[in-house]
């Protein structure tokens, strides 16, 4: 009897592209659901779903469920309403999904995302760098703050900067004091703050220039900048409790060492333990302040032997 192999087709639905780019005066979005290897007889009925990512529904769009069947290959277009509004806005983003609805098929690409641009005239306010290291002893560090792309010579943006806190203090550290600024198109202002040397050891301090307001107009792309100041005064860490060493304690810059007597070895950076190891071998020797006997052996300072030897 001769055996027949029959090649099942299977029903493959995807979305034409995973990135569409609109303008929102534009007022809609196509997006197209292909389907393949669809058996005659045999409809597929999917559904295309949306999910607000940073665009909202229904003030950024219509993101309202649909439901589309195929009964042979095809494609079909759906579109999304996108809506015009007068307000300045970053760009916004929704996701596009598609489903199958029961069986009898398999998503090959089923997520897509869709980029909303804004259509009004705007201009990004931000400071530079994100982040910047200061010594004590330079006395002061420069921030800049900018404005770009203000277009067709519309009138300046203003913005508020103010400093605050964070472990730096305010007259004490460095001297920060809240402005205002008036920036044209494509214009920058750099923002000085003294940083004050004292004579006095501290760990790293740091303070951010924050940006508060901005007029209309104006969309704030980065608003904070980190300011850390390194201390340029050495901390002789060994003034205190000796460091934690057990034995001896040695100020390096920036940092300090630990060090034992003769016959002792370090461990675990601060500690000291035997250096015999025919005697480690058999007890774990610690320096004693007086001799004490334990397991047979005497320890104490540069004192390890067998008891009564």
């Amino acid at each position: 009897m001769a055996i027949v192999a029959k090649m099942i087709q299977l029903t493959t639905i995807s979305l034409n592209q995973t990135v569409y780019n609109v303008n929102e005066a534009d007022g809609y979005v196509d997006v197209t659901v292909y389907a393949l290897g669809i058996s005659t007889g045999v409809p597929i009925e999917v559904e295309v779903t949306t999910i607000p990512l940073t665009a909202t529904d229904p003030e950024g769009y219509n993101g309202t469920a649909l439901t589309i069947i195929f009964s042979s290959d095809d494609s079909q277009v759906v579109s999304f309403s996108i809506f015009d509004d007068d307000v300045i806005e970053p760009m916004e983003s929704f996701e596009v999904n598609v489903t199958l609805v029961g069986v009898g098929g398999m998503i090959l690409n089923g997520t897509a995302v869709v980029y909303i641009y804004d259509n009004e005239d705007f201009a990004a306010v931000l400071l530079s760098p994100a982040t910047t290291n200061v010594n004590e002893g330079d006395g002061f560090v420069d921030v800049t703050l900018q404005v770009l792309g203000i277009p067709n010579g519309g009138p300046s943006i203003e913005v508020d900067v103010t400093i605050f806190p964070l472990t730096a203090r305010d007259f004490e550290d460095y001297n920060g004091t809240a402005q205002t600024f008036a920036l044209a198109q494509n214009s920058s202002e750099m923002i000085r703050i003294t940083v004050i040397d004292d004579d006095v050891p501290e760990y790293s301090e740091s303070f951010e220039i924050r940006i508060t307001n901005v007029s209309f107009g104006g969309i704030i792309v980065n608003d904070i900048a980190l300011v850390e100041i390194i201390d340029n005064d050495e901390i002789d860490e060994c003034e205190t409790n000796n460091g934690g060493c057990e034995d001896n304690c040695k100020n390096t810059l920036g940092s300090f060492e630990c060090s034992c007597r003769d016959g002792y070895i370090v461990s675990d950076v601060t500690d000291c333990e035997c250096d015999v190891p025919r005697v480690c071998a058999r007890t774990v020797c610690v320096m004693r302040s007086t001799p004490k006997k334990r397991n047979g052996w005497v320890q104490g300072p540069n004192v390890i032997h067998e008891a009564g030897k």
